[in-house]
């Protein structure tokens, strides 16, 4: 993944912690099956680089997927939102957000549906429209089923590019903090055959209509 200078210090990539589904998760069979794999990968980094939102992110995966790791485990939501709060000390909106998780998730409630697989033809481009807080970190994780190379684009209001995740594989991350609450357009770019691929982030999707 390539940062772009305005963006410098809060842009950073995954490719480091590895894909490895969470060794001691066990799930109750999630809709989407890679929820295990980006569970495990995200809390790996996030430990790793001490980034709450990452953390945060893997909570909230958790849920919606329903699974269900030991309790005390690294990989249970409890312990995944001790360490995400620990980290995030100093930085209120972000404790918020994990209050919000939290509490989500002592009501069982699974905010948001479960990403659907969606199918890029080849050599096609999917352009996703997703509304995001300001002052609050947005993160965006996709991945494809190993069928052809997949690049990631996030293009503000005036299609400035704020940040890209291009290597050799479909495996996507991005990273950033608007200034403001702002729509971004996110883009996927199929390089080869067709790829079924999911889309999971810390916005809303709304239509793209508001960017024109």
């Amino acid at each position: 993944m390539r940062v772009l200078p305005a963006l410098a210090g809060v842009v950073f990539a995954l490719a480091s912690a590895g894909a490895q589904p969470a060794g001691d998760v066990k799930s109750t069979i999630p809709a989407d099956p890679q929820a295990s794999r980006d569970v495990g990968r995200l809390v790996r980094h996030g430990d790793a680089a001490k980034d709450p939102a990452a953390l945060l992110m893997a909570a909230r995966i958790s849920r919606q997927a329903g699974i269900d790791a030991a309790p005390g485990s690294r990989y249970s939501a409890a312990e995944i939102l001790r360490r995400a709060r620990a980290f995030a000390q100093g930085q209120p909106q972000w404790l918020a957000l994990i209050d919000d998780e939290e509490k989500a998730g002592s009501r069982g409630s699974n905010q948001g549906p479960i990403p659907t697989p969606a199918t890029l033809p080849a050599k096609a481009v999917d352009d996703h429209c997703i509304e995001f807080q300001g002052q609050q970190p947005a993160r965006i994780l996709a991945r494809g089923d190993e069928s052809s190379n997949l690049d990631l684009y996030v293009f503000d209001w005036m299609n400035r590019v704020v940040c890209e995740d291009e290597d050799d594989t479909d495996e996507m991350y991005c990273a950033f903090t608007p200034p403001s609450t702002s729509i971004f357009r996110i883009r996927i770019r199929n390089l080869g055959p067709a790829n079924q691929y999911t889309l999971r982030h810390t916005g809303k999707f709304v239509s793209c209509a508001s960017l024109r």
